[in-house]
């Protein structure tokens, strides 16, 4: 189960869900990096990471 809780914008939120999609359903299995960065205008940077690591875990090799 995905949640948001940080500030993503709706454009922001459907286009990590459309990435997200895809590397679900790749046919090739390459080697997948995800790298995270912080909101700058957000209180909970360690919270953003969090979810950002929750969000991919299960198609990600690595995060950065």
């Amino acid at each position: 189960m995905l949640r948001f809780a940080l500030a993503l914008s709706p454009l922001a939120l459907a286009a990590l869900l459309l990435a997200l999609a895809r590397l679900e359903r790749r046919a090739k299995r390459g080697i997948i990096g995800i790298n995270l960065g912080a909101n700058k205008e957000s209180a909970a940077r360690a919270g953003g990471y969090l979810q950002g690591i929750e969000a991919f875990s299960r198609v990600a090799n690595y995060f950065n």
